[in-house]
């Protein structure tokens, strides 16, 4: 494997701990700049918004930009964006920075793959790929806890400036160890990258992933003032260091389970598992044994869920694998930002209490909706076979 996807994994490990790290700050950051929590919370919403938005939007204008040349500036901008987030004077120019931050790693995350896919065999494709998107996994099991643990005993500063310099690393890396040259992918105009969301079946598809994640968000944006609230700890590193590794093992048997049983078992049971997870919350989490549990079945069931849906659009537009896989991480972060803005609301009318079970919901309706697109494949399918 060329050592150069290694590189590119760093990029991405830095931007899934910017996005995720965020939620184990909120109250040092609501203290600082003396806004409400449900405030603080929009850091996470803007900055999900505005990858969810613009990702295939930048990627359509930025189509003729040399590979290498992109990666540089965008890890580079990156950097800096977070820098200037260690540094806002107010709480308005942090929301900003976060906005600028967002456009810069919803660039770098589908520049990466395609990088790497072009650097690896062919028949080792797939490897490379799950290298470089495995950073946004690892993240979440070393790069969120030891931020949020930084931001705890250093100030939330500090969270940002190493988000900062492990976008720099990375930055360094590609500038030590340049990459070959590498030929733009074929122009593909924003109209061509939106157009599988006029197809009802793949549009169907698509909408679970959101939902399952605005249930997700709708929690793990305040599971910091959550914790304190119900489990009374004060420092949620732990806490975070646990979702991580469940989300390690849940990524890894999320791959194992589409090989032996399809796409569909696993994410139905996944949601299944999850809905119990959101609805039992507030009575799991009044112990650290039992926070400590159902934190970690959340990290593992939430993430299981990616590679079978990544499998089941690939399947259903085989034709359209990168766009897809585009749109489903729009779909994500849509999900992620409208998640993080419901509990910012739920918490200006009711208790910290009520997030949990608004989750629950959620991914009920997702489980639905997934089944729904299940139901809607097949009827379709029957009558191409029927039509044939």
């Amino acid at each position: 494997m060329n050592p150069r996807i290694y590189l590119l994994a760093l990029g991405t490990f830095a931007l899934g701990t910017d996005l995720f790290v965020i939620a184990g700050v909120l109250p040092a950051i609501a203290h600082q700049y003396a806004v409400s929590i449900d405030s603080t919370g929009l850091l996470i919403t803007v900055f999900s918004l505005m990858y969810g938005f613009c990702a295939p939007v930048l990627a359509a204008f930025t189509n003729r930009v040399p590979r290498q040349t992109l990666l540089m500036v965008v890890l580079a901008g990156f950097g800096l964006a977070n820098v200037l987030s260690a540094l806002a004077p107010t709480f308005p120019i942090l929301l900003l920075t976060r906005i600028i931050a967002a456009g810069f790693a919803a660039l770098y995350t589908p520049t990466a793959a395609v990088v790497a896919a072009s650097l690896a065999a062919p028949e080792r494709r797939g490897q490379a790929l799950a290298i470089v998107l495995g950073g946004l996994t690892t993240a979440t099991i070393l790069g969120v806890p030891l931020g949020s643990w930084l931001g705890q005993h250093f100030g939330w500063q500090a969270t940002f400036l190493l988000v900062a310099a492990l976008g720099c690393l990375a930055f360094l890396a590609l500038l030590a160890f340049r990459l070959p040259h590498i030929a733009n992918p074929p122009a593909v105009s924003l109209k061509a990258r939106l157009a599988p969301l006029l197809k009802p079946e793949l549009l169907l598809a698509l909408i679970p992933i959101a939902f399952w994640s605005f249930g997700g968000f709708t929690t793990y944006t305040y599971i910091a003032p959550f914790l304190s609230s119900y489990t009374h700890i004060t420092d949620p590193s732990l806490m975070l260091l646990i979702y991580g590794a469940g989300g390690v093992l849940g990524s890894w048997l999320g791959g194992y389970l589409v090989d032996r049983f399809g796409a569909a078992r696993p994410i139905i049971i996944g949601l299944f598992i999850l809905i119990i997870v959101y609805a039992t919350l507030p009575f799991t989490a009044t112990t650290l044994i039992g926070a400590m549990l159902a934190l970690a079945i959340w990290g593992t069931c939430g993430n299981l869920l990616f590679a079978p849906q990544q499998h089941r659009l690939l399947s259903l537009s085989p034709t359209l694998p990168t766009i897809m896989l585009a749109l489903n991480s729009s779909a994500l972060y849509l999900g992620i930002a409208s998640g993080s803005a419901l509990g910012s609301i739920i918490l200006m009318h009711s208790s910290i209490g009520t997030l949990a079970p608004a989750s629950a919901f959620l991914t009920i309706v997702a489980l639905i909706l997934f089944a729904s697109s299940l139901w809607f494949s097949g009827h379709r399918a029957a009558q191409a076979s029927l039509i044939i």
